[in-house]
């Protein structure tokens, strides 16, 4: 059973992703603090929940230019959530 820490973390993560896709004018303003916060996490859930609307409303490369700039330049942890992010920020294969 996930402690209370989790569960908490994980219902502010998914309403933070329903505020960012329904304002697209907040998730262009607060942008950088979105890739942050998505880099930040290491659950895969919430990394989606916070990379997707960065890319429906700033599209697929500002979100690759952003990870690439943390994998050259950010902490251990930081690389680590952007190759996490990475594959949430790709072109879909149809």
């Amino acid at each position: 059973m996930p402690s209370i820490s989790i569960i908490v973390a994980g219902v502010k993560r998914r309403e933070i992703g329903r505020a960012a896709e329904a304002g697209p004018d907040l998730t262009r303003r607060h942008a950088d603090l979105l890739v942050h916060a998505a880099l930040h996490d290491q659950r895969r859930s919430g990394i989606n929940r916070l990379v997707r609307p960065l890319v429906n409303v700033l599209g697929y490369r500002w979100v690759q230019e952003e990870i690439i700039r943390y994998v050259r330049t950010g902490s251990e942890a930081e690389k680590v959530g952007a190759t996490m992010a990475w594959y949430f920020a790709r072109l879909p294969v149809e």
